[in-house]
């Protein structure tokens, strides 16, 4: 385990000035060392991912028993926040990423201008961290999305409506549906945004990886239910059952964005379909996504794997999938019969595989690991996950 000595601002823009000089013939397709900012089980599982490609990971995080700390091959104990530490983290890489979107994306802009390779952008990050900027970028592009006005502010919505943390927001934190003066009274005093309640018949989700020189491919639409207990996601089946216009729609908006962005990585959209059959975007999230899990095992290329050939310079891998899946959470005390943490869990039953993410303490609510079902049919899958579901839970460890 290695921890950065402290260094001042000063020796901070000197140290990036340095290597932009050293960094002028760098070659995407020859980096092989991958710092990722933020230790959780996404990083986690791209350290897993980057084993098979030979890519070394070398994580950031502030716990030293996060649960990346158990696949990656280093880790530094520090701050994502910190510009610091974060360029620390750029002089042991040959590019930088991150998984969680809390990042200082001022530190990261501070490194690409001293030379270090930052995927995806900084200016994306400075996007995609703040949800008013990502509505105003998808009106920009003319893309649907629900209609929305900064708060606090002139409200124009009638209730009820979404209220929405600016920034920090995630697994159901910073969300809330506003339906009258005392739910607006008791909101957070942030900054925020207001959208309108849309009329959600089904909820939707697509991958796309974008490489350094513009190819892009898109994972299979995905169909998402989400806990009601806990407001995350809860279930993704894939494919999602909807029309082929449908798809093409949603590929198009994703292939839209990663280009006006010219994002480098994997991008995670999420959409609405209401009850008149309109695609409306919800979110972007600049990173491997909680809908993309099933990719492991029922794609020929994972997301996790994807995300690095695309930021790394290798060839983008096939997306196409061999089976349907179905994926769903473990969420800490929300379970009602616990099973232990045992390995062989993974080879238990065919075509189901328990991811444990090691973490600990279990909390209410906290994502502790996520189930996999694969199956010829579609119909089956569901049924075989929802049916495990209802008896798995990761308990914590006696």
């Amino acid at each position: 385990m290695f921890k950065p000595n402290p260094s001042s601002p000063s020796d901070q823009i000197d140290g990036a000035r340095t290597a932009k000089r050293e960094s002028t013939t760098r070659n995407p397709a020859k980096l092989t060392t991958v710092g990722v900012a933020g230790g959780g089980q996404l990083a986690q599982m791209m350290a897993s991912a980057a084993r098979h490609l030979d890519i070394r990971t070398v994580v950031l995080d502030p716990d030293p028993d996060c649960a990346a700390a158990q696949n990656a091959d280093e880790l530094i104990v520090g701050d994502f926040g910190s510009a610091d530490d974060l360029l620390g983290l750029a002089k042991r890489c040959d590019v930088v990423t991150f998984e969680i979107e809390l990042v200082d994306a001022q530190a990261l802009a501070l490194l690409e201008a001293g030379g270090y390779c930052v995927a995806p952008s900084a200016k994306v990050l400075t996007t995609i961290q703040d949800k008013l900027l990502q509505k105003y970028l998808l009106a920009d592009l003319k893309i649907a999305t629900a209609e929305f006005c900064e708060y606090p502010g002139q409200t124009r919505l009638e209730m009820p409506y979404v209220w929405k943390a600016r920034r920090g927001g995630y697994d159901g934190r910073g969300v809330a549906v506003i339906r009258d003066q005392d739910d607006i009274e008791s909101a957070p005093d942030i900054p925020a945004l207001l959208e309108d309640l849309v009329d959600i018949d089904k909820e939707l989700a697509i991958l796309v990886a974008r490489d350094y020189c513009g190819n892009i491919v898109c994972y299979p639409l995905t169909e998402i239910n989400m806990d009601s207990h806990a407001h995350v996601l809860d279930m993704v089946v894939a494919p999602a059952d909807v029309s082929h216009d449908i798809v093409a729609e949603c590929e198009n908006i994703a292939q839209m964005i990663v280009n006006q962005l010219d994002y480098v990585g994997i991008l995670a959209v999420e959409f609405f379909l209401d009850r008149n059959g309109k695609i409306i975007v919800n979110e972007l999230s600049p990173r491997p996504h909680n809908s993309g899990h099933y990719t492991i095992e029922a794609c020929a290329t994972s997301q996790f794997e994807q995300h690095l050939r695309a930021i790394t310079g290798l060839p983008l891998g096939p997306v196409g999938m061999k089976c349907a899946a179905a994926t769903f959470n473990l969420l800490g005390e929300f379970h009602s019969v616990d099973v232990p943490r045992d390995p062989e869990l993974h080879a238990a039953t065919s075509g189901v595989f328990v991811h444990d993410y090691g973490k600990t303490p279990v909390r209410r609510g906290r994502k502790m690991g996520h189930v996999t079902v694969i199956d010829e049919d579609r119909t089956q899958v569901i049924l075989r996950a929802n049916a495990i579901k209802a008896k798995v839970s990761i308990k914590a460890a006696t």
